[in-house]
């Protein structure tokens, strides 16, 4: 079972402009007569002012909020499901600005940004230690292309983003993410979804012993195909 909703609303005026990314993934997942376990959960919303210097520069200001529906259990998880779980646990909160360019048509109906610039961000969670939980400051990276081939009359749509996040303290301590979806309407109702969701974060300065199965400089990759009912309005 997967439940999946976007909304994407944006705003302009002149040489100024604002968008509004709404994103909230849950999936739970059973295996022959294995438990039913949680294998998606994401709760996100982004929000972007650009204004626009001349086609196609502008700069801009982000900000945004990163968390899951839910989140560990509040005392013993041996005790699940009568013990109760932590809802939006751990919540990221974000804000950054800097300079981008915005380009369109390459190719009939596509769209590619980039964006780089510098980030302030603060963690809350009820198992992140002290170290974890004081405002992060570095530099950001976001890049992503989207198209819908005109032959295909907008039946077919995909796009691939990038993220990156780095820390003034410690630059080689970046973490990437990869995004990337491609959506066909088979019909009305009915649409055939693929994802791809890469994550792959480097060691930071304070670990100092290389462990192998820390997940540092290892890539982390989940793929999905649905096919499913899908209402668009």
């Amino acid at each position: 079972m997967l439940l999946s909703g976007d909304l994407d609303a944006e705003w302009k005026r002149g040489k100024d402009s604002i968008q509004h990314i709404l994103k909230g993934r849950y999936g739970r997942q059973k295996t022959n007569d294995q438990p039913t376990i949680e294998n998606q959960d994401e709760a996100r919303y982004d929000g972007v002012y650009r204004h626009e210097l001349r086609a196609p520069h502008f700069i801009y200001l982000a900000w945004g909020l990163e968390s899951v529906f839910t989140g560990p259990y509040k005392d013993d998880p041996l005790l699940a499901p009568e013990n109760s779980r932590n809802p939006f646990d751990p919540l990221t909160a974000k804000i950054s600005g800097g300079y981008g360019q915005r380009y369109a048509d390459w190719v009939p109906a596509d769209k590619f940004e980039w964006r780089l610039g510098a980030r302030a961000q603060k963690r809350w969670g009820s198992q992140l230690n002290s170290d974890e939980r004081g405002i992060q400051t570095g530099p950001e990276a976001f890049a992503r292309y989207e198209g819908t081939p005109a032959r295909y009359n907008k039946d077919l749509a995909y796009f691939v983003q990038y993220e990156g996040f780095s820390e003034f303290n410690d630059l080689q301590h970046i973490t990437n993410l990869v995004t990337a979806g491609l959506t066909f309407q088979l019909s009305k109702y009915i649409n055939l979804e693929l994802a791809l969701r890469a994550f792959y974060e480097t060691r930071p300065k304070e670990d100092l012993e290389d462990k192998a199965l820390s997940g540092y400089n290892q890539w982390s990759i989940k793929q999905d195909t649905m096919l499913g009912v899908v209402y668009n309005f």
